[in-house]
């Protein structure tokens, strides 16, 4: 059996502000905000979850693409990922984690050079850190040592051969043209290696200094060529034959045949290229003549016999070797232009390197023990900078036991110009025409920031000499644009803030410090779009309630629909009415709409015992034939898992469940509402109501197996939910959750946090949650939630609540903070009133709130739920957050044209629907008008309102507000039948679902042609 492994390199330069981390706009990647941003949406994000298509163009399956081929993704790219793409950060972390169970402990990503510098150029110093720094990364994100190291651009000589086998690194990739001859085993001769007919179908060993060697394995340029630039990717079945072919052509059953390309190739220079590779994948894995693996694992199956030699100085894309990247040789893009200009700009960052160490020298001396190691181990700081991190990383490395302010402050600046001076010489400076192009420029903004440090920092002002060699450089277009460059950034930019927090629309747009007035403009023109409302349990397909096996082709109808927002309601279990706002267990997810058909192709069911779930009526769910039957497989499935140890998930689901702190306390709650007959929490025995933690364990003493069980049930879920959500995010659609402020007195959340609530001596809320009378009851809401106590919060921090919204964000990109108002004051309900007329205010915890949560988050994506009366104060703490409100259509026309929920009176800065999920739906609300209120709504109607769903939705889709969020019952005209929730009603609601039949194409046609005569159409809409 021969072997193929398929290589992608993912990199993109840096191109952030060195001083403040802000990315800019990038007009030239429009309709994006810049070149990573549209790069993850047409690759990064696809191949995390590519389609793969039936005869018919239907979806018949997902497959992350990453799993299954062999990847390096720069440390700067990574590092934008996890701030700004996180669900695709995460996507390819489970994904080497994935490849390792099933290559054997090999995984498929391997390390790369931490700024993309062309290591034989650097110098002895900068190499050593450069591979340091992308080594100890990748072993921070990845939880593991890597086997291989992509050298960048693959350009190689024998000393950073010798530094990587120096920190055991096991093998390089290389192209063919980089051997320079091989000796096959047990040979005495060398052979000249262009003359060696299956040169790269093997490893190769390489001899260093001191008994060292390292693995080298040249690419098949053929089947590299094809991919990249041959029209390979236009039938990812036909490529996978070809690969296959070319795999067992040299007839050797222990041939490899792999290719490298740039992984922007699948997707990005390939439109739709990530779904040929998956086509591929899927075809190569079923082909008995071979094998896909890693290069890890073909390496243990066939260890490198033959020798070899390389060619020093060269790399896989510039054909004199690596003068591309110091000399004027005429590799590049337009053969009109000059590249004389390439070595002046390494000699004047050279000048810059050496005069800045010279510089630094006694006082680095001074503060470091070892001033090497402590700029090698400089990588740690840049992933975990919290203060206790600090201190631990001085205690290290500090030049004396205790460092003073300003030795540390010097110290800090030092490894920040070591930063600035290595980002300085990242490869694409030099790859293109001209020293004034964008990478070129980006280079020298980071000398300009070691400029400014030296100056500001150390008194040294180097600026005269490298200024004198900018000026100087041969370019093709005038330089002087480049001397006001390093002149400008070589000063610190005074500090901006923006509002205290970057609200769901300008968190798109805000990447660190900017100015207010820029970030609000960035999401206007960027962040228009419609979105759909329709929570999980509504979606369609089989089963009595719909669940996460429906979402791919409901995220794909939307897509059609030219949607890009998904609104959902919370996720956690439900009570027995099924409301999602009264759950049990906030942090859990709902095991009634986890997917069946993952389980069965897991083989924890059996295709007969999924064929037996139960039909609920059309349009409607059952709650109890889905509480009946779905907890029955799901816990069927989680027991089978446990009793198999060799299953591929089984560790994987023992590790999250005892890993992730909430689910103890959940399961144990749950077991012990069973072991005490369903009651309430505050009627169990005293020391088991008070969470005793000996009395707790020895009331669980036989129930660890219904513990154990709901710990993987939960895994189940978040697996799932997971893979929905990057399918969300390979397709563009971005997903808004609900975070309910409130939660459930008889739940987890208060039996595990008592004191974090206002509960007497008995466990029973001295005052419960509710609203005064509103529109919507004239008694008001008596909602019966425990009151938070704030001032015990406060005192902890709101770790409580740190801790909630982490979650959220964890499941969702955006977040629908309900009642804002509560949060700045609170409708305060007598605990034994049947109503809430009774009620008094009292104050919140307001902005010391936010302020703990985006201290410990970051920027907090939300849309704040400010509907009702909302006093001053609530408005000026919304203000101040900078977080949009909501406004909805149906509540504007009572006669009022100030009323801010008028269309035409919508700010920019809002999310708009024509009703909620508390709302009757367009139809029903008209129907139920009175003559004077129809009379009111018809001078709004440009005619007469006899399809008033069609009209309403067209206001919505015409306002001013960013985004404007729909609902499938609005699109298809339904009536009050449809509705999904009566305020105030606790029976017959959230049933409601749709048909299978309902979101077919022609409504996917009417709907995007709607969307984009709105201007709402999502970017890049796939």
């Amino acid at each position: 059996m021969a072997y193929v492994c398929i290589h992608a390199h993912l990199y993109q330069p840096s191109r952030e502000d060195p001083w403040t981390g802000v990315w800019p706009v990038e007009p030239g990647a429009a309709p994006f905000r810049n070149w990573n941003e549209r790069i993850t949406a047409e690759c990064y994000a696809p191949n995390a979850a590519a389609r793969l298509l039936d005869t018919d163009g239907r979806l018949r399956g997902v497959r992350s693409t990453y799993r299954d081929i062999s990847f390096d993704v720069g440390p700067t790219l990574l590092q934008w990922l996890e701030r700004n793409a996180p669900v695709v950060y995460a996507a390819i972390l489970r994904a080497d984690a994935a490849s390792r169970r099933w290559q054997g402990g090999h995984g498929s990503a391997m390390a790369q050079g931490y700024h993309h510098a062309i290591l034989p150029l650097c110098d002895a110093r900068d190499r050593r850190t450069e591979i340091a720094w992308g080594l100890r990364d990748f072993e921070l994100r990845y939880g593991r040592k890597t086997e291989g190291f992509w050298l960048p651009e693959a350009a190689v000589d024998l000393d950073s051969l010798d530094v990587l086998a120096a920190h055991g690194v096991r093998f390089v990739v290389l192209a063919p043209t980089q051997i320079r001859r091989v000796r096959p085993e047990g040979a005495d001769q060398w052979v000249d290696a262009a003359g060696v007919p299956s040169l790269s179908r093997r490893a190769y060993r390489v001899a260093l200094r001191e008994g060292r060697s390292i693995a080298v394995l040249p690419y098949d340029a053929e089947a590299s060529q094809g991919v990249a630039f041959g029209g390979w990717l236009f039938d990812g079945a036909a490529m996978g034959r070809k690969l296959a072919d070319l795999a067992v052509r040299s007839r050797d059953p222990r041939a490899l045949l792999h290719l490298a390309t740039d992984g922007e190739s699948y997707g990005h220079h390939h439109r739709r290229g990530e779904m040929a590779l998956a086509r591929a994948l899927e075809v190569l894995e079923a082909d008995s003549r071979v094998e896909l693996v890693t290069y890890g694992r073909y390496l243990d199956l066939v260890p490198p016999t033959w020798d070899a030699e390389i060619h020093e100085l060269t790399s896989w894309s510039c054909a004199h070797g690596v003068e591309r990247w110091r000399s004027d040789c005429p590799c590049g893009n337009d053969p009109a232009q000059h590249h004389r200009w390439r070595a002046p700009l390494r000699a004047a960052f050279d000048s810059l390197r050496d005069a800045a160490r010279e510089v630094m020298a006694p006082v680095a001396r001074r503060v470091f023990r070892d001033v090497d190691a402590a700029r090698d181990a400089y990588v740690e700081l840049l992933h975990d900078h919290a203060p206790d991190a600090v201190a631990a990383w001085l205690r290290t490395h500090g030049g004396k036991a205790s460092l003073t302010a300003a030795d540390q402050r010097a110290a800090h600046a030092i490894l920040e110009i070591e930063r600035h001076l290595l980002a300085m010489y990242t490869s694409c400076a030099w790859f293109f025409d001209d020293v004034t192009g964008i990478e070129a420029r980006q280079d020298l903004r980071h000398a300009a920031c070691a400029l400014g440090l030296l100056q500001a920092e150390l008194d040294a002002d180097l600026s005269a000499p490298f200024l004198a060699r900018v000026a100087a450089f041969p370019g093709n277009h005038p330089v002087d644009e480049l001397v006001e460059l390093v002149e400008h950034h070589r000063h610190r930019p005074p500090p901006v803030r923006a509002p205290h927090a970057a609200s769901a629309l300008t968190a798109l747009a805000d990447e660190g410090d900017t100015d207010a007035a820029e970030v609000q403009g960035a999401a206007a023109r960027f962040g228009r779009a419609a979105g759909l409302l329709c929570h999980v349990t509504s979606l369609p397909g089989g089963g009595p309630i719909g669940d996460l096996d429906g979402v791919a082709p409901f995220v794909d109808w939307m897509c059609e629909a030219g949607l890009s927002i998904w609104q959902i309601l919370p996720l956690g279990p439900t009570d027995d009415g099924g409301s999602p706002y009264s759950s049990w267990a906030s942090f859990c997810g709902n095991p009634l709409v986890i997917g069946i058909q993952p389980l069965v192709d897991a083989g924890l069911l059996t295709p007969g015992e999924a064929s037996t779930a139960p039909e609920g009526p059309l349009g409607s769910i059952d709650p109890a034939a889905a509480r009946a039957w779905k907890l029955r497989a799901v816990e069927l499935a989680a027991q089978r898992l446990l009793a198999n140890a060799g299953h591929r998930w089984h560790d994987d689901a023992q590790r999250w469940a005892a890993t992730t702190p909430w689910v103890r306390d959940a399961a144990r709650f749950k077991a012990l509402k069973e072991r005490f007959d369903d009651a309430p929490w505050w009627r169990w025995p005293e020391a088991v109501r008070r969470a005793d933690p000996e009395a707790v364990e020895a009331a669980l003493r036989d129930r660890q197996d219904q513990v154990a069980r709901f710990g993987v049930v939960q895994y189940f879920f978040d697996r799932q939910w997971f893979a929905a959500r990057s399918y969300c995010t390979a397709r563009g659609v971005r997903l808004l959750g609900d975070l309910p402020i409130y939660v459930g007195e008889d739940s987890a959340d208060v039996w595990a946090a008592q004191d974090r609530f206002r509960l007497d001596d008995d466990g029973r809320p001295i005052a419960v949650a509710g609203v005064p009378p509103d529109a919507f009851s004239e008694t008001g809401q008596r909602w019966g939630n425990p009151l938070y106590a704030w001032d015990r919060m406060a005192a902890d921090g709101f770790g409580w609540w740190i801790a909630r919204m982490r979650r959220t964000l964890e499941q969702t990109d955006l977040v629908r903070l309900d009642h804002f108002v509560g949060f700045v004051n609170f409708w305060e309900v007598p605990a034994h009133d049947e109503d809430a007329r009774a009620g008094r205010w009292r104050p919140g915890p307001g902005r010391a709130l936010f302020d703990a949560l985006e201290a410990a988050l970051g920027t907090l994506p939300l849309v704040v739920e400010d509907l009702g009366v909302v006093g001053a104060e609530v408005r000026a703490l919304q203000e101040a957050l900078g977080q949009p409100g909501m406004r909805v259509v149906q509540f504007g026309f009572d006669g009022n044209p100030r009323n801010l929920h008028l269309p035409w009176n919508h700010p920019e800065h809002a999310v708009a629907y024509v009703g909620t999920h508390d709302n009757d739906t367009a139809v029903g609300w008209w129907n139920h008008l009175t003559p004077n209120a129809r009379r009111v709504v018809r001078h709004a109607f440009p005619e007469p309102a006899g399809q008033p769903h069609a009209q309403l939705t067209e206001l919505l889709l015409r306002s001013r507000a960013v985004w404007a969020i729909l609902t499938p019952q609005d699109l298809l005209g339904l009536g009050s039948e449809a509705r999904m929730n009566v305020p105030g009603i606790a029976d017959g609601n959230w049933r409601w679902r749709l048909r299978p039949d309902q979101l077919d194409a022609a409504l996917a046609t009417t709907t995007r042609a709607r969307v984009a005569q709105a201007g709402r159409l999502a970017p890049g809409a796939r």
